[in-house]
């Protein structure tokens, strides 16, 4: 990334699928355990998405959009009108 505060929202690509779920799964995990329980965390996602999940979501009719840097790296996703973003480090 070579500006990080240079962040574009865009609509979803074909080939952004795999980012959004690792996205996904990292968000969940890193920030989910300071409002719920490990086991809580765990049970709403336990291992990474399929990336087909958000290939159907962008399908469905629905407007899917991502976050993306500089290079045009996916880096945040929208999930129930919330934006999550890889976490940092």
């Amino acid at each position: 990334m070579t500006d990080p505060r240079a962040v574009t929202i865009r609509d979803y690509r074909t080939g952004d699928a795999p980012a959004m779920a690792r996205i996904y799964f990292l968000a969940v995990h890193a920030l989910g355990t300071r409002r719920y329980t490990q086991a809580q965390v765990t049970a709403w996602a336990p291992d990474e998405p399929d990336p087909d999940r958000f290939v159907a979501r962008a399908a469905d009719g629905r407007r899917t959009l991502v976050a993306v840097d500089s290079d045009g790296a996916v880096i945040g996703v929208p999930i129930h009108n919330y934006l999550m973003t890889r976490p940092l480090g």
